[in-house]
């Protein structure tokens, strides 16, 4: 009796101590889960935080990409414009030297009267000023061949205003290649024109009016023209 009684007590303290065994299995694995199911909270959280710097990094350098760009033709309008506007100052001087010989030879052939008469007249400055615009348009076609027909692209088809035979642009048109060139404000263009910034207001809040797409990115769009076609997106 007293061999089996020892060998239930054997058997119970094996019990025992299984039974501890499995609690402090059972505990480091349970330990082990929550460590594990921590990790995993920390990775996702990286992970989030990963997608989150990757998606602004996108960003960052889409907004470089643009800027690049922008830059880039920026530099290329004023490499043209320099070119152009050397030429434009170099044929007004030598129009300006003309107009002086031209208004000595009055003065000595026809005397006083006749040379107030030629410095009255509005005929000389607005031939003037009309080879001005046409040099302007040639020289701005020159750079942007498509730029008519990307413009009226923009706008709906019974809002565009043709342009004139023997013209290259018109009055909008002029509006908004100096926009594409980058000349924003309406004082600076009605100064250029020679209109009023009324009328350059009114005219820009017309074609607004008459976009095909969003309105409030109408001339956004007017200064993506003649950018590469992944650029218009």
């Amino acid at each position: 009796m007293k061999d089996k009684k020892q060998q239930q007590n054997r058997m119970l303290g094996c019990i025992v101590v299984l039974t501890l065994s499995l609690c402090v299995g059972l505990m480091l694995i349970y330990r082990q889960k929550r460590q594990i199911a921590a990790a995993n909270l920390r990775q996702a959280a990286t992970n989030r935080n990963l997608l989150t710097l990757n998606s602004n990094l996108q960003q960052v350098n889409a907004q470089l990409s643009e800027t690049n760009e922008q830059l880039i033709e920026s530099n290329r309008l004023k490499e043209l414009y320099v070119g152009y506007y050397m030429d434009m100052c170099s044929e007004y001087i030598d129009s300006a030297n003309r107009y002086r010989v031209s208004l000595n030879r009055i003065a000595r052939d026809q005397g006083t009267k006749a040379l107030l008469e030629e410095l009255q007249s509005a005929a000389t400055l607005n031939d003037r000023i009309q080879e001005f615009y046409d040099d302007f348009d040639a020289t701005f076609l020159h750079i942007f061949p498509n730029f008519v027909e990307q413009f009226n692209a923009l706008i709906a088809e019974d809002k565009r205003k043709p342009v004139k035979p023997g013209k290259l642009l018109n009055t909008e048109l002029r509006v908004f290649a100096l926009i594409r060139l980058g000349i924003t404000d309406s004082g600076k263009i009605a100064k250029f024109l020679r209109y009023s910034v009324s009328t350059i207001y009114n005219c820009r809040v017309r074609m607004r009016n008459a976009a095909l797409d969003d309105r409030d990115h109408f001339e956004q769009q007017v200064m993506r023209i003649g950018l590469p076609t992944e650029s218009l997106k």
